[in-house]
């Protein structure tokens, strides 16, 4: 088995529902996610995957819908909420908020612990929809340069529910 890692750099914005400390309040992050693939046979030109493939397709997804986000709780109607607001009216004057780029929900809060159980499953759905035989060994997803969690398939990830832990 041969391993390959690929680091992503991603700015975004959270906050912790229900969260007993500062966390509780909207913040953000650059997030710095490692995604490690492997395959028991290379391919003809020696690689697991190549790396700038690796580049667009995880990449992609997370420019999509992670990079300059809110990623929040679905149950955070707060937040929820201040996100349709489009406009406020203040002083007389009507304010175009602009405040999120887009939410991303979670069924759960968005720790690192659970963004990189989130990004596993769907690196995993990713390289299954390419056509690549390649498994996702491990999904590091770092908060700050001291913390980080870690994600690898031990046990189904693609079957999780948060609410029945």
């Amino acid at each position: 088995m041969i391993e390959i890692t690929r680091r992503f750099e991603v700015p975004a914005g959270h906050r912790l529902f229900g969260h007993e400390g500062a966390c509780r309040y909207l913040h953000g992050h650059n997030y710095v996610l490692f995604v490690t693939l492997s395959a028991s046979e290379l391919d003809s030109n020696g690689r697991v995957v190549d790396f700038s493939r690796v580049k667009k397709i995880i990449g992609g997804w997370l420019e999509e819908n992670w990079d300059h986000c809110m990623l929040v709780n679905e149950v955070d109607e707060t937040v929820v909420e201040l996100a349709r607001q489009k406009t406020m009216l203040f002083s007389g004057k009507l304010y175009d908020l602009g405040l999120f780029k887009k939410l991303y929900l979670f069924k759960g809060n968005p720790t690192a612990e659970l963004m990189a159980r989130e990004l596993h499953v769907v690196v995993r759905g990713l390289m299954e929809k390419e056509g690549l035989e390649v498994d996702v060994v491990k999904v590091r997803c770092q908060e700050t340069e001291n913390c980080w969690a870690e994600c690898s398939p031990e046990g189904d990830v693609t079957e999780f529910n948060p609410d029945e832990e």
